[in-house]
């Protein structure tokens, strides 16, 4: 399309010299070639191709250089230049989530320490609550072992058969599991009896 306004030109010398000297003549016509094929070049200068094609571990790539022989199937399409007054808008938006981005980062943070801190004064709290309990636990443990030790030295007769024997001992065996396991439960559900 470049070439539509200058072809004339360049089929002998002496047809040149001669559309040259007529050009010449009229520098209007001269000025409007010349506007065109300088259009034109720019045109083709900034209009470029973008190569797309799949690589050898499937990954799709974009250039918009021509890539090797290896590439396979190669998908061409011609690159637009972008509006120059879209550039502004796009670079206020990308600033506005650049700023969105690093006040949820900082909040993401704060809220991550906040977490860290109150998980922190949970297990403080928890094990002063296991310090402060530490007296009361031992002391019920030592009271379930003498209970045990009790009826396990208790003689089966008419009112105490075999079968009740063992089964307040297995009664007072996983009340002793459950103290030891979560003495916080222990208590809670000896209140409630």
């Amino acid at each position: 399309m470049i070439f539509i306004y200058f072809v004339p030109f360049f089929f002998n010398q002496q047809q040149f010299n001669e559309s040259k000297e007529a050009v010449m003549k009229r520098p209007a016509l001269f000025l409007f070639h010349s506007t065109v094929f300088i259009f034109f070049l720019s045109f083709q200068a900034h209009a470029g191709k973008i190569y797309s094609w799949t690589d050898e571990n499937g990954v799709k790539q974009y250039s918009n250089t021509r890539p090797g022989e290896g590439a396979g199937d190669i998908d061409v399409m011609d690159e637009t230049p972008g509006d120059p007054r879209h550039s502004d808008k796009n670079r206020e938006r990308q600033k506005l989530i650049n700023n969105l981005k690093s006040h949820n980062e900082a909040a993401d943070e704060e809220r991550k320490a906040e977490e860290e801190e109150r998980d922190a004064k949970k297990a403080e709290e928890k094990e002063q609550a296991r310090k402060e309990i530490a007296p009361k636990v031992e002391a019920e443990k030592n009271r379930l072992l003498e209970e045990i030790k009790m009826y396990e030295n208790r003689a089966v007769g008419p009112t105490f058969s075999l079968a009740l024997k063992n089964s307040l001992i297995k009664k007072l065996k996983d009340k002793l599991a459950l103290l030891e396991a979560s003495p916080e439960k222990y208590f809670e559900s000896n209140t409630e009896q």
